[in-house]
């Protein structure tokens, strides 16, 4: 018996042509419109039921790229979306995978981030080289990105499957989402939002509210003209501690 292991980039099954940006191209299986490319002229019939959702997928025409130090995320998704790729760092497969792209030219980096790693293939010849064999009008999705990845995608001719990530980091505040519940009605765990310039007064606020003595505290901001820190204060958790207080004015 003998294993021949092949590197999956090189020796990948034929690829269906990707159509030239237009209007879209009708997909006779699932009676829906899948655009490739360029401004969306006609408007997409709505999927109805898990048939008509295989059958999107498995007839994509669209390059979908997953870029990540691995496949891990999102492994075996492309045996259900056609032409979906995995764009990666480190060859977890050996080059056995025939969706899974790895750069041959690999130096020894110290990445700071799964961010890092996706900028860097983002920056890669091999990489750009493999996204542009694919033609236009492919899209990306990440674990992690930020404003350069997104920068770096769309120099690349990806569209971002994400929301943007100001929009993303902004979302990401407890104190925004709780805001956020409040305005629609969503109730969440006892909690109170103020401003206090002092560890006594995050302590006053929080029993304004009846919240106790065990606490959890996310500071949002302080201005300099006051000093006084905008929090968000509920009960559960850990109290937080006077050394705390201390160490997040020092650094406002």
């Amino acid at each position: 018996m003998s294993f021949h292991r092949r590197r999956a980039d090189r020796s990948a099954p034929a690829r269906a042509a990707v159509p030239a940006a237009g209007p879209g191209v009708d997909v006779t299986a699932a009676g829906v419109i899948v655009h490739a490319g360029g401004p969306e002229r006609e408007p997409r019939r709505p999927l109805n039921g898990i048939s008509d959702v295989r059958a999107f997928f498995h007839t994509n025409a669209v390059p979908l790229y997953f870029i990540s130090p691995t496949p891990f995320n999102l492994l075996g998704i492309d045996r259900w979306i056609r032409n979906f790729f995995y764009l990666t760092y480190f060859d977890s497969f050996e080059g056995a995978h025939s969706r899974v792209f790895v750069p041959r030219r690999r130096d020894r980096i110290d990445f700071g981030s799964m961010g890092d790693v996706c900028n860097h293939l983002l920056c890669d010849p091999e990489t750009l080289e493999f996204i542009a064999r694919r033609g236009p009008g492919g899209k990306a999705c990440f674990v992690m990105l930020d404003e350069q990845t997104q920068a770096l995608a769309h120099n690349a001719g990806l569209d971002v499957m994400h929301p943007p990530a100001e929009l993303r980091h902004r979302l990401g505040s407890k104190i925004v989402m709780t805001r956020l519940a409040d305005e629609a009605g969503v109730p969440s765990v006892p909690h109170v939002t103020g401003r206090a310039g002092s560890y006594d007064e995050l302590l006053a606020l929080a029993q304004s509210a009846g919240l106790g003595d065990d606490l959890v505290v996310e500071a949002l901001m302080a201005t300099p003209a006051t000093r006084r820190s905008l929090c968000a204060v509920s009960a559960t958790g850990t109290i937080a501690p006077l050394n705390w207080w201390d160490s997040r004015k020092s650094k406002s």
